[in-house]
């Protein structure tokens, strides 16, 4: 049983162990454990929950990521729990702009998540060589992937340019969904790590002091649409949420006085000040303090698609899918598309 392997358990599996073990043996087909050889020689990318090595799949002949998470199982049933919740989810996902899920393995006690490796590496990265209208394509690409999420009933929870892929051909992929989810079930309340890394894309419901008799504000879809405005801000400036403040707890405390980020200063062609203009107006739609007024992200997703058919004039606009087998990576919508007299940088 895979849930004795993981613990090395000697004693008789308890009814919870034995429910477990069954949900990871159902998952079996994933396990890559055997499959990957890990480069652990360097760590080309780090997160507030993961170290990300290049490994070498076998079974798909290619490169991939393996997102080692920083939770030591250590006999913490609900981390092993929540682990193949979130690997049964993600694999379930089938979407242009949702990173697919190769598999996963288990080393000692330690868990990591296997997806394609990406060249191009985050949003973030790209940033600096994209169009304004290549940005604004991006953020369609990212409310898709969210409204996508969302209509399964998936929360991101940590929505942001550093947790949004891009393809060889553009495309922005959506990624780390659930990982911090991970990471609450080891701890209890905000740790460091999460107060650090994701402070300025949180809504203002997690700050705001309410009746001690309420319960804990919770990831949800409003508070995911909350982060989709900050995302698209980093997309209009091309820094993070109040970059003017340097320090988290100050940026923090600016939120509990529910200041939101000042309006940036536009450059460009009077095009590209436009576009980014709306862009800001829909930064603002998603940071509605009301989260019963803040609309879902497919109806942002929806504003945003008839703002590009009413402006831009798409000379071409297609997806392709490709083959899937046994020892291919699953299938994947690819996106390809020409805006204005604007060739995307990605074509």
């Amino acid at each position: 049983m895979l849930s004795r392997q993981i613990f090395g358990l000697e004693r008789p599996e308890s009814p919870s162990e034995r429910l477990l073990s069954r949900i990871l043996n159902k998952l079996i087909h994933l396990d890559l454990s055997d499959d990957v050889t890990v480069d652990n020689r360097s760590v080309p990318a780090q997160g507030g929950y993961a170290d990300v090595y290049i490994g070498q799949s076998r079974r798909y002949g290619r490169k991939v990521a393996v997102k080692r998470l920083r939770l030591h199982v250590g006999g913490n049933w609900d981390v092993v729990k929540n682990f193949a919740k979130e690997i049964r989810i993600w694999s379930e996902l089938n979407h242009k702009n949702v990173l697919p899920l190769l598999g996963y393995m288990i080393e000692g006690n330690y868990m990591s998540l296997v997806s394609e490796w990406m060249e191009r590496g985050s949003l973030r990265s790209c940033m600096p060589k994209l169009s304004t209208r290549d940005l604004f394509i991006m953020s369609i690409g990212i409310a898709d992937g969210l409204a996508y999420l969302h209509s399964r009933n998936v929360i991101h929870s940590d929505l942001k340019t550093d947790n949004v892929l891009v393809s060889l051909d553009g495309t922005p992929l959506l990624t780390d969904f659930g990982v911090s989810r991970l990471e609450s079930s080891s701890t209890t309340g905000y740790n460091t790590e999460t107060v650090r890394g994701s402070t300025r894309w949180l809504s203002f419901e997690f700050f705001e002091i309410s009746d001690d008799d309420l319960p804990p504000p919770t990831h949800n879809e409003k508070t995911d649409v909350w982060s989709l405005g900050m995302t698209i801000l980093e997309l209009i400036t091309g820094d993070v949420p109040y970059a003017s403040i340097k320090n988290d707890l100050r940026v923090m405390f600016t939120i509990v006085k529910g200041l939101l980020p000042s309006e940036p200063t536009y450059t460009g062609s009077p095009s590209d000040i436009s576009l980014k203009r709306y862009m800001w107006s829909i930064c603002q739609v998603c940071w509605t303090k009301n989260p019963a007024q803040r609309p879902s992200a497919a109806t942002i997703l929806g504003k945003m698609e008839r703002y590009r058919r009413d402006n831009f004039a798409v000379s071409s606009y297609r997806y392709e899918l490709r083959s899937s087998s046994s020892n291919s990576l699953p299938a994947k919508p690819v996106t390809r598309c020409l805006v204005l007299d604007h060739t995307a940088t990605f074509l």
